[in-house]
């Protein structure tokens, strides 16, 4: 299985036999995508010592998150999907990377029972969705949502012992530190694409596979442009 990720600040490319982790590779920065992409799937292609003729799935991040790198990644599904006739898996960003804290449960004696991943939708708000603890995995426990910064606060001190986790802690650090919620270390902050493969593994197996001439990002409100075009 191929994967890719272009949903937030740094993108990532990343092969996979079943659940077994064979190549993974980071952007060199922030908003590399367009410029890096290909080059990194050849890479990570290269490593695991396979071609485009042995993946079996295509698996990415379909959104929340950037508007052009959900477009960047939607866009390479299509065509590989179409070019090479392969099935397409696509993740939700947020259970990515609250699939990918799951280390911090094996790390930390102590871990948070609720976590928010945050993702910054701008104006002062975010993409988000709350996770439940149970044993060894996150549970959604509230599902997406467009939210604002004291209304999300407000949800994690009603529901205690919440954390949260999301590349919009970049932005937004202060508010979370001011109003006493734990935040986890930043390793844990960002999607990976061998977090994607875990998961769409799972999906592999039950066949849920996209639909190419239907497939479109998912991003919980309309880009930006769209809002003013309607306006």
């Amino acid at each position: 299985m191929l994967a890719i990720d272009c949903s937030g600040r740094i993108g990532s490319t990343a092969v996979g036999r079943g659940e077994i982790l064979l190549a993974e590779k980071v952007f060199s920065g922030k908003m590399r995508h367009s410029s890096e992409l290909f080059e990194s799937m050849e890479t990570v292609l290269k490593e695991s010592d396979c071609s485009l003729n042995d993946i079996d799935a295509f698996c990415f991040t379909g959104g929340p998150g950037s508007f052009t790198g959900l477009r960047i990644a939607v866009t390479t599904a299509k065509m590989l999907s179409f070019s090479r006739k392969i099935p397409l898996v696509s993740v939700n960003t947020l259970d990515t990377i609250a699939h990918n804290a799951i280390g911090y449960i094996d790390n930390e004696r102590e871990s948070p029972k609720y976590l928010a991943v945050v993702l910054d939708a701008k104006h002062n708000s975010f993409f988000s969705a709350v996770y439940k603890r149970d044993k060894n995995k996150w549970i959604k426990h509230i599902g997406d949502m467009l939210i604002s910064s004291q209304q999300l606060i407000c949800q994690l001190r009603m529901l205690g012992n919440s954390a949260v986790v999301g590349e919009g802690l970049f932005y937004h650090r202060d508010l979370f530190d001011s109003a006493g919620i734990e935040i986890l270390p930043e390793d844990y902050w960002s999607a990976r694409a061998g977090g994607i493969l875990r998961i769409a593994y799972q999906k592999y197996l039950s066949g849920e596979f996209e639909e190419p001439l239907q497939l479109v990002p998912y991003y919980i409100r309309p880009p930006e442009i769209t809002e003013k075009t309607r306006k």
